[in-house]
């Protein structure tokens, strides 16, 4: 690795590398031979003895040699007479390091040291070469008899891979990183960035950029440039999404525009990425509490067909205290749904359904559709599908007639769509998987109630049943004189327990089976069911509402259950459509309620609202408020610092509007679902295990940290 200029002497110390899986060093001076291999942040074996891991701390410490395990990777030490130091991460970054009494007497593979890197490439007769591999063959140790060979050439970086390697790597030219740009140079950093990201796996890459960036950051510091928080913008990955948009308002001349808003309270920076391969479109950035961002589609990432198959959009985040929304606008229909992260629930299978609306019958000839949208998150995802209506699917090029009743089993791929249209409600259509999908449902165009004039845009992301609750609580939408609650189930034999101003109506359904409700303007309402359901809200057009002013058409909001219920939402409104007013309807459960409670926070200032209780057989279970939010078009957030609550966003302009949930507070569902399947908290290391089809969701939810 080195020796000093002018001496045919190898110094008493000589570490080699293969890559970096191992490195040994022998100093033959000290009758020394250590071997660093990977495992356990690096074992280390001296003079063929494997010393025990017990730890940070000194392994060995004779005659000017120390070996010490610091923060779980190996460091050797050489004291006496040529101060040096060798370090390895166990990993990737390996390094030599001497004192500045050395500084322009060194020759080898680690450079001349002398701060020009014109002739860091210096054979040992002192000439310079511009040929790598002519440099490393002439460093050989001397008792190696092989020669380094020709390099194999590396592949070709993929051009999707690449385009998001460039775009992470030159982060070190903006944010950041850039106080440190003119006393290190990016550049070489950079490109070595790139490289590795192309030269890692898809599970690996992250890991890859991440070490690549911590190069530069150990770098600046030699130099006394300190990058503060800098681990904040290396994308560790605890969030990912998957969703996909499916058309809005019928075909390919009315599609509308897709977008994406991200938030975020935490109090550092937070980095996101999205990729859709599908349509070669890469980005990254950061979201900080103080200001949201929208990225900005365009119609290409709409799944116009049941030929479009790689429509797929894949979202990831560096904390998990981040909302995100989806929003497919156009003029006259427009609506969001909230993004629900991917995790493992560590379970056998996945069941969703789809849920929508009748056949929108005032308009025959435009036929819009009821539409279901699945995107795979993991190859070989083995998918059963049973519709409740005849449809035709494509998958992996493959046409596919799919009979009503009928399950139907297919397989696809990561960021792969499977799209799901017919003109009749496809409500009930269940879809069961091996590996966890997205799914998108709703429709394109509907009109609500049926009959009626002046239809809108309908989409929700699906969670699977495993998060569905048995405890349901709705306030009436505002500005409307009638809504709906959609009740649909996910087994047979489900008693649905319907309480509006303390007076029940019960039902009986079963499995894909749904129940509609149409409420008054007073009714605050209580829904109990015996096994698990999944709960919409929809708001009827301006044309059954007889409003003069084409105010507000359907909408459709998830309800959550109160097992998603949390103590603090951050959620955004719609954007990037004017004329509309905004409004939230917040629930809280009985035995956090207080009066006077302080709930809602819009631009830091406190909101106090009536609240109406919502009663079961002559008992108060909860409590529910709705009020408008005025002028508010960015950052809003609901704190209740005791009480756990549930909300819901939704909002009226000239002839459309929009819906979602507030929040999901899907860490609850996960402790809701482990306690259930007696599965380890953090993990999937035991067996993967089924629910039980017949337990009911009931679960105390905790106060999210």
């Amino acid at each position: 690795m080195a020796q000093q200029c002018g001496s045919n002497t190898l110094w008493p110390f000589n570490p080699t590398v293969a890559v970096t899986s191992a490195i040994r060093v022998i100093i033959p001076s000290r009758g020394l031979e250590i071997y660093l291999t990977q495992g356990g942040g690096g074992t280390i074996t001296i003079n063929d003895v494997l010393q025990l891991n017990n730890g940070d701390g000194v392994v060995y410490d004779f005659n000017g040699v120390q070996v010490l395990r610091i923060g779980g990777h190996p460091f050797i030490l050489l004291t006496v007479n040529f101060p040096v130091t060798v370090s390895w991460d166990g990993s990737h970054q390996f390094s030599i390091s001497v004192s500045n009494s050395w500084r322009g007497q060194l020759c080898g593979l680690c450079g001349n040291y002398n701060n020009d890197e014109s002739d860091d490439f210096m054979l040992p007769d002192g000439s310079v070469t511009t040929s790598a591999n002519r440099f490393v063959s002439s460093w050989l140790y001397a008792n190696t008899s092989s020669t380094c060979g020709i390099p194999p050439t590396l592949p070709a970086c993929p051009a999707s891979v690449m385009t998001a390697a460039q775009s992470r790597c030159n982060e070190l030219t903006n944010s950041v990183f850039s106080v440190c740009n003119s006393a290190v140079n990016p550049s070489p950093y950079i490109s070595n960035c790139i490289l590795n990201c192309c030269s890692c796996t898809e599970a690996e890459r992250e890991e890859c950029y991440c070490n690549s960036i911590s190069r530069y950051v150990s770098a600046c510091t030699i130099e006394d440039v300190i990058i503060p928080n800098w681990r904040n913008y290396c994308f560790h990955i605890t969030r990912n999404y998957y969703i996909a948009y499916f058309s809005n308002n019928g075909g390919p001349s009315h599609i509308g525009e897709p977008s994406i808003i991200i938030k975020t309270s935490e109090s550092l920076p937070v980095y996101y990425s999205i990729e859709a391969p599908g349509v070669g479109y890469y980005t990254s950035g950061i979201v900080t509490s103080d200001n949201e961002v929208i990225i900005h589609l365009n119609n290409s990432f709409i799944t116009l067909s049941h030929n479009d198959q790689d429509k797929g959009i894949h979202l990831m985040t560096s904390s998990d205290r981040v909302t995100l929304i989806g929003q497919n606008l156009r003029d006259s229909s427009s609506d969001t749904f909230l993004c629900l992260p991917v995790t493992d629930l560590c379970i056998v299978e996945y069941v969703y359904y789809g849920i929508s609306v009748f056949r929108e019958t005032k308009f025959p000839n435009n036929k819009y559709n009821s539409s279901i949208l699945v995107v795979g998150t993991e190859n070989s995802t083995m998918m059963k599908l049973t519709v409740t209506q005849p449809v035709t699917i494509n998958v992996s090029n493959s046409t596919v007639n799919l009979t009503t009743g009928i399950q139907h089993s297919l397989v696809i791929n990561r960021l792969q769509t499977v799209l799901i249209e017919s003109v009749d409600d496809l409500t009930g259509t269940k879809i069961v998987t091996d590996k966890q999908v997205s799914v998108l449902s709703g429709h394109q165009c509907a009109g609500i109630p049926q009959h009626t004039r002046g239809c809108d845009h309908l989409v929700e992301q699906i969670p699977p049943t495993t998060l569905w609750g048995g405890e349901y609580y709705t306030a009436p939408l505002a500005t409307r004189r009638s809504y709906t609650i959609k009740v649909l189930a996910a087994y047979n034999s489900t008693v649905v327990d319907i309480y509006c101003n303390n007076t029940r109506e019960s039902y009986n359904i079963s499995e894909g089976e749904s129940v509609n409700k149409t409420l008054s303007l007073q009714e605050y309402c209580a829904i109990n069911s015996s096994k698990e359901v999944l709960i919409v809200q929809l708001s009827h057009g301006f044309n059954d509402e007889k409003y003069t002013n084409n105010n507000g058409d359907p909408m459709m909001t998830l309800v959550p259950a109160t097992n998603q219920y949390s103590n603090k939402f951050q959620f955004s409104t719609l954007q990037g459509r004017s004329g509309y007013t905004h409004y939230i309807n917040i629930i809280v459960l009985a035995q956090y309620y207080q009066p006077n409670m302080t709930y809602l926070i819009v631009n830091n200032l406190e909101i106090i609202h009536e609240w109406v209780p919502i009663m079961v057989n002559n008992v108060i279970k909860a409590y529910g408020v709705r009020m408008i939010l005025h002028d508010v078009n960015t950052v809003t957030e609901v704190v209740a610092e005791d009480a756990l609550i549930g909300i819901i966003m939704y909002g009226n302009a000239a002839k459309e509007s929009y819906g979602h949930p507030g929040g999901y507070d899907i860490q609850t569902g996960y402790r809701y679902l482990y306690q259930k399947s007696q599965a380890l908290k953090k993990g999937c290391s035991h067996p993967r295990t089924r629910v039980k089809k017949d337990a009911k969701s009931k679960v105390t939810a905790k106060k999210r940290l």
